[in-house]
């Protein structure tokens, strides 16, 4: 772990991120999904053997409609109507996906790193617009926060008076078998005693493993942190429009912080110090509840865009109420404004899907 070493940046953004192909051979994928097919045809929901197969084969693999109905000898149609029931299985009941996303982590061959939170890296990174310097650090997570581990990377780059921030957090869950990547950018002055002016949305990727673009020898995904930390960066600093958010930071220093950044500690710090009101808090706890609950709908379906999930499954899963009194109206209410303030990434990685 402590052998951390970002690759170079200098080469183009498409080459920083090795993407494998795997060729997946239809039996040895077949054999693979023996366990899960049982488990999921066990339950009470009434998946077929069959049709589990068919749609681990489908969604966890990447095989298409075609090629799974050329294989198994039926049409097309055939194959959709089971894949189609099992998925609309899966939405409706959350026990259904963490079978699956255990078989992703299993597949995945995750391995829990045994060290304490540290500083993985620190140095500083030469893009074709600007000279950045970095922070790598490791995270251990607990029954506290909602991830098996995490890596975060911290960033900042200066042009004149201007203090252009980056934020990554690329969070794993070991139980789901999901690589979740959390980013904000933010604009400051030098001049300023306070924290940056963030951009609204949390920016969120989200990659089901085993992925093409999260590489990974060891197990602890570190491999797939030192890829993707130059590719953050040079993305963010050489192909980002920085503009209109420094025009809101330029434009009064004392504007409200977007909510986003609510969740962040060194922003109710810098709240509790300006304005000396409780609201700091309930803020903070409101938008770190709200990321929180996002991001573990992500994590147990990262191949379904969130507004496709059904509110009674949004309900069961979300950590708390979501408004009183709890109804359908508010259900689609909430859901709707922690969507607002996220910008959410879903990569498959997988062929045709």
């Amino acid at each position: 772990m402590d052998g951390f070493a970002p690759n170079d940046v200098d080469t183009s953004l498409d080459e920083i991120i090795p993407t494998s192909k795997p060729n997946v051979d239809f039996d040895a994928a077949k054999a693979e999904c023996t366990a899960a097919v049982e488990e999921l045809s066990a339950d009470v929901s009434g998946i077929g053997p069959k049709a589990a197969e068919r749609y681990l084969l489908r969604y966890e693999f990447g095989f298409s409609t075609k090629e799974l109905a050329e294989q198994y000898g039926v049409t097309s149609p055939a194959i959709t109507k089971h894949t189609r029931s099992v998925r609309e299985m899966v939405l409706k009941y959350p026990r259904l996906a963490r079978i699956i996303g255990q078989f992703r982590a299993e597949r995945a061959d995750l391995i829990d790193p045994t060290i304490d939170d540290h500083l993985l890296w620190e140095g500083q990174f030469e893009t074709d617009s600007t000279e950045a310097n970095a922070q790598v650090a490791f995270h251990v997570g607990d029954f506290h926060v909602p991830y098996s581990w995490m890596y975060s990377l911290t960033a900042e780059a200066q042009d004149g008076d201007t203090v252009r921030h980056l934020l990554v957090y690329y969070i794993v869950d070991a139980d789901c078998g999901v690589f979740l990547k959390r980013s904000l950018r933010g604009v400051s002055h030098t001049s300023w005693r306070r924290t940056p002016h963030y951009q609204r949305q949390w920016n969120y990727t989200v990659y089901p493993l085993p992925h093409p673009e999260i590489p990974n020898e060891d197990g602890t995904l570190i491999e797939a942190v030192e890829h993707h930390v130059p590719y953050d960066v040079k993305k963010a600093y050489d192909e980002v429009d920085w503009q209109v958010l420094e025009m809101y930071a330029k434009s009064n220093i004392d504007v409200e912080r977007p909510s986003a950044s609510f969740s962040l500690p060194d922003v109710l710090l810098d709240h509790i110090r300006q304005e000396n009101s409780i609201n700091s808090v309930f803020d903070y706890s409101e938008e770190v509840h709200k990321r929180h609950n996002i991001e573990h709908l992500l994590r147990l379906y990262p191949l379904t865009q969130l507004s496709q999930i059904p509110l009674e499954t949004v309900t069961l899963l979300w950590n708390g109420p979501l408004t009183p009194p709890e109804s359908m109206e508010s259900t689609t209410k909430v859901l709707k404004t922690a969507l607002e303030a996220s910008k959410i990434s879903i990569n498959p990685g997988h062929r045709n899907i």
